[in-house]
């Protein structure tokens, strides 16, 4: 025969209260995670990409041909940097969602290959400023009218340069 008490409605719905709650903090501690594993930056630079690839007329989720010819029709116009991006967008789009990802297949990577070797241009460095220079813009600023603006522009140069 069964000796144990009958459970209360009441003892069941506490627990079903305490474990949706822990389930909330668990979800929200997961969100947390997942937010702070990619930058704001970079959350905002996919973005853009993406925004960028619908207004040519794409949609997501793509295929293969989709991505190759808006490769051909932004490669004149834009840098082959800038299509990596998108197409690391694209990617992490589809990855993040559970879909195929049009962006691994070979005639997509072949294409890409392509519009590096032919449109590519090594990185321009900017050149470092001299002490001349940095000279004549705290010059040009202390010319200007007495503000708190003027005060940390000039800061700002100073701390830049002799920081660096």
């Amino acid at each position: 025969m069964n000796t144990k008490p009958p459970k209360m409605a009441t003892d069941l719905a506490l627990r079903n209260e305490e474990s949706n709650q822990i389930a909330h903090r668990e979800s929200e501690s997961l969100r947390h995670y997942l937010q702070a594993a990619t930058s704001d930056n970079t959350r905002k630079a996919y973005r853009s990409a993406i925004r960028q690839f619908e207004k040519w007329g794409g949609r997501l989720p793509t295929d293969r041909d989709t991505v190759v010819r808006y490769l051909l029709a932004r490669a004149e116009s834009l840098n082959a940097r800038t299509l990596d991006l998108h197409l690391t967008a694209i990617s992490q789009w589809h990855h993040y969602q559970g879909v195929t990802d049009p962006v691994r297949d070979p005639l997509v990577r072949k294409t890409m290959e392509g519009i590096r070797r032919t449109h590519g241009q090594p990185k321009r460095k900017a050149k470092a400023l001299r002490l001349e220079h940095i000279a004549q813009m705290v010059d040009y600023l202390r010319c200007l009218p007495d503000s708190k603006k003027k005060h940390r522009d000039i800061a700002l140069v100073l701390t830049g340069f002799f920081g660096a």
